[in-house]
This record gives structure tokens, C-alpha cells and sequence, in this order.
């Protein structure tokens, strides 16, 4: 590699991964939508789908030396961006309407509603994801509290 130096790293960390995370969140968000609408494909796939957008823009940000969160971060924002204009200013609720709990591939497949359905289902997996690492960081927390107790209490 040449020298860039510090300037010019930050500003390749910055741009790679603002262009990795917006490139690779709104190819899968299209490709997702596409399969369902024309396909009836990718169907109940939204954890895999969620944890795929999490991890496929932090592993090609990391190849390309970028900035790994940033990528990440871009990638929800072009899923978000995706949803919006395939759905215009409507809330995610009122876009996607009324849900048929016996026919939600209905809804996940329809050509107007696919975008906004998928974006909701992701939102709705991070938001379980956040619950189970806040569970995990509070039980590790508590253990390590525990194993301190006697220093504290004698202290």
C-alpha cells in the first residue's frame, strides 16, 4: 500500500462504508421484494433476512477496510429509504394496512405492500435482538457483581 496518511484513511473509512452499507442495503432490500412480489419467494424470512443485512455489509466493510458500523448503519438507512419511496410518506402500519394472520404471505408478496412488510418484520427482529443482548449484558454484569460481593461488602 502507499502512504495516504491519516487524512486520506479516515476519508476512505468514511466514503467505502457509507457506499458498501447503502450498495448492499438496497440490493437485498430490491432482490428481497422482487423474489416475494414476483416469486412468492423469501417468505418468513425476516430473521434471516435482519441478521443477514447486519452481517453482510460488516464483513465487506472489513475486507475493504472501512469503517464496519458505519457500513451497517448505511445499510439500514438504505432499507428505510427503499420502503419510503416504494410505500411514499405513509407510516409502516398504514402501508402495509390489515393483516390476515392466516395469510400473511398475502401481504408479504403484494406488490404494494412487499417493501413496507419486509421493513417492519426486520425492525421488529433488531428490536428482539436488542432485548436478548440487554438480557445478556445484565446477566454478565450480575455475575461478575456476585463474584465481587465480599470485596465490596468488606471494603
Amino acid at each position: 500500500m502507499f502512504p495516504v496518511g491519516f487524512l486520506g484513511m479516515t476519508a476512505w473509512g468514511i466514503a467505502g462504508s457509507v457506499a458498501v452499507g447503502a450498495l448492499l442495503g438496497w440490493t437485498t432490500t430490491h432482490a428481497v421484494a422482487w423474489l416475494r412480489t414476483h416469486h412468492a419467494q423469501a417468505l418468513g424470512l425476516e430473521g434471516f433476512c435482519s441478521r443477514g443485512l447486519i452481517e453482510l455489509p460488516y464483513g465487506a466493510a472489513q475486507l475493504l477496510y472501512t469503517f464496519r458500523f458505519l457500513a451497517v448503519f448505511a445499510a439500514g438507512v438504505a432499507v428505510r429509504y427503499a420502503e419510503l419511496r416504494a410505500s411514499g410518506e405513509r407510516s409502516l402500519i398504514a402501508a402495509i394496512g390489515a393483516v390476515d394472520p392466516k395469510d400473511f404471505e398475502a401481504t408479504a408478496a403484494h406488490p404494494e405492500k412487499a417493501h413496507a412488510y419486509m421493513a417492519e418484520s426486520v425492525l421488529g427482529f433488531t428490536i428482539e435482538l436488542k432485548r436478548i443482548a440487554e438480557m445478556a449484558a445484565m446477566t454478565i454484569v450480575g455475575n461478575v457483581l456476585s463474584t465481587l460481593a465480599v470485596l465490596l461488602i468488606t471494603w
